[in-house]
């Protein structure tokens, strides 16, 4: 289901906000629609990145932790 982030309350707004396919949506709106410049994707793409990353990481010590153990 989608809702609009303005009838939310606080913390599901927030939580809403901070997930990866938030932040990909409104970077492709940014380019497609709205045809801002890259400076504008890379402030949505950097968080991206971190989630990566992070992703990466955790599934290396957790595959680690599988192979290992």
């Amino acid at each position: 289901m989608f809702f609009p982030f303005e009838t939310m309350p606080p913390l599901m707004a927030w939580l809403g906000n901070v997930l990866p396919i938030t932040m990909g949506i409104r970077a492709l709106d940014a380019v497609l629609i709205y045809q801002q410049g890259f400076d504008v994707l890379v402030g949505h793409l950097v968080p991206l990145l971190g989630y990566g990353i992070a992703g990466l990481g955790l599934a290396y010590v957790l595959l680690r932790r599988e192979v290992m153990g």
